[in-house]
């Protein structure tokens, strides 16, 4: 579970985001950057289709209210 302070600098970081130059940039553009980030780690094809959806516990439930 994320702390307080964690979730204000999540907070802040996605509002010095430059949205825009976000939005012009291809997915290729995005991928090429984030392979040249050492910080960041993009896991293989193998890797993508072991991965499991796993849902969020408040969507299931809202969801779940929805439907009665």
């Amino acid at each position: 579970m994320p702390t307080k302070k964690q979730l204000d600098d999540a907070k802040k970081a996605w509002a010095a985001l430059d949205h825009a130059r976000l939005d012009a940039m291809s997915d290729e553009d995005i991928t090429a950057a984030a392979a040249a980030d050492p910080d960041c780690y993009l896991p293989t094809d193998e890797e993508l289709a072991r991965f499991k959806l796993v849902h969020a516990p408040k969507r299931d439930r809202k969801h779940k209210h929805a439907a009665e």
